[in-house]
């Protein structure tokens, strides 16, 4: 018996929880951040995603220690060098600051990957059928060019191009052909893809369109359980924070790994 999981999730119900979690997300001050980053790098540990987050966290280092040093207002001024006051409100901002960009980073990694390429096509496919089939390509392409470029530099290192012996700026040279090797072929891909949707009738608009998709009677309890937590995020503390937590346990509760196979 398969249990139910939020991957399972129509393509509407799921556009309406990421964009729920993502309002929440930016609406969140920093003990709602701190509980969604719990959540989701939970969840991330699960999915063993959570190595992505290594890319963030030099992006949210380098945002906690731009604010206390260009801004200087507060009331509480912890210590004066130069001059310059450097305040507890500015360190909470750069609190603020560095777990909103780990949070979103994470939100978008971990929960993102439930909206794949082929139901954002079905949701935006009618409407926006140019932006839809960018957007899906993107999603699609982006583990494509790690590939394409894990490939191109095996090549180079069979034909004794790429060497880690030679010197950093030999090293960047290289990494710039490499990368505009594997790049260009990228495109040339993607320019492919295009033109076969093209000739299929993928821009008509008489065409018809074949899905596996079903509204199912989860998908409606699901979306009125998350609507009513979504609510309850905007109320008065502490019956926001509650409600944060229990909007961003939802996707770790009924996560993938919980299957019975």
């Amino acid at each position: 018996m398969t249990k139910f999981s939020t991957k399972q999730l129509h393509p509407v119900s799921s556009l309406v929880f990421f964009c729920q979690t993502l309002v929440v997300c930016f609406a969140a001050k920093s003990a709602g951040l701190a509980i969604i980053f719990t959540f989701l790098f939970i969840k991330a540990l699960y999915e063993k995603k959570a190595k992505f987050l290594l890319w963030s966290l030099p992006l949210a280092g380098f945002m906690f220690v731009l604010n206390p040093v260009f801004y200087h207002g507060g009331e509480h001024i912890l210590f004066t060098i130069s001059g310059f006051n450097f305040t507890l409100e500015a360190v909470e901002n750069g609190v603020y600051c560095a777990l909103l960009i780990l949070c979103t980073m994470l939100l978008f990694t971990v929960l993102g990957q439930e909206m794949s390429e082929e139901k954002f096509l079905y949701v935006f496919g009618r409407a926006f059928p140019k932006l839809a089939l960018m957007i899906s390509m993107i999603f699609k392409h982006t583990e494509l060019l790690k590939n394409a470029y894990e490939q191109t530099k095996n090549m180079a290192k069979m034909n004794g191009i790429y060497d880690h012996d030679r010197s950093l700026i030999e090293k960047l040279k290289t990494g710039a052909v490499i990368f505009e090797a594997f790049t260009g072929a990228a495109l040339e891909g993607s320019i492919d893809t295009a033109l076969s949707l093209s000739a299929k009738g993928y821009y008509s608009k008489k065409k018809t369109v074949i899905h596996r998709f079903r509204f199912q009677a989860w998908d409606a309890v699901f979306l009125a359980i998350s609507s009513v937590i979504f609510v309850f995020c905007f109320l008065k503390t502490p019956v926001n924070l509650i409600a944060t937590g229990c909007l961003f346990l939802l996707p770790l509760i009924f996560s993938e790994r919980r299957h019975d196979r």
